[in-house]
């Protein structure tokens, strides 16, 4: 069986996503001939975003939609989020309830939480994700009782090839002397990235 491991990062204004095999680097969509297909930053948008800082824009909801039921069509397709979906910069509290929704409805499998998911606070987040279909993990974000709000990792099989997916969110810069993040982010408890990374991987 070959296993593969997937670290989601959610950094300030993006994310990195790597995959690597138990024995050596390997592209699981052409060994395999399944998909694995990554998102972040979408910060409540549905539709194709007009202010995002590159001049592309590669459509909203429904095209990603359309490209994912092309993509299944032909392969298992794994598609995870690495965060800082739910809610942006000019977004109510209800348009996390309406991307995670879109998730359920395009098939999302996997979450990981950057620290923009905390906009309107931990207790908002949490009850916003408790009625959704795919799963939520986080390595290394905990609550003021020092209690994991997430499961370090999930994973997903299909045929012979297991993926374990870890999410780790690293918090913003400066916080210190940012008050509105100290008061999105109040109760977090963010440990380090790399350590509950190495912490993780021997029961992923």
């Amino acid at each position: 069986m070959r296993v593969l491991i997937t670290v989601l990062l959610a950094l300030a204004p993006a994310f990195i996503a790597t995959s690597t095999s138990q024995a050596a680097q390997t592209t699981p969509t052409t060994a395999t001939s399944q998909a694995v297909v990554s998102c972040a930053d979408r910060a409540g948008h549905l539709e194709a975003c007009g202010t995002c800082p590159s001049a592309i824009r590669l459509g909203g909801a429904r095209r990603a939609g359309t490209l994912l039921a092309q993509l299944e069509a032909d392969s298992p397709t794994l598609v995870i989020s690495a965060g800082n979906d739910l809610f942006g910069g000019a977004s109510g509290s209800e348009a996390g309830a309406t991307v995670r929704d879109l998730y359920d409805t395009i098939g999302l499998d996997v979450m990981n939480l950057g620290y923009r998911d905390f906009r309107f606070g931990l207790d908002e987040t949490v009850e916003l994700l408790k009625p959704a279909g795919f799963q939520v993990v986080s390595a290394n974000l905990f609550n003021e009782s020092d209690e994991r709000l997430y499961p370090p990792f999930a994973t997903w099989s299909e045929g012979e090839t297991s993926v374990a997916v870890i999410g780790v969110t690293m918090e913003p810069g400066g916080i210190a002397y940012l008050p509105h993040l100290q008061r999105q982010l109040a109760g977090l408890r963010f440990r380090d990235p790399i350590k509950a990374v190495r912490e993780a991987l021997p029961e992923a």
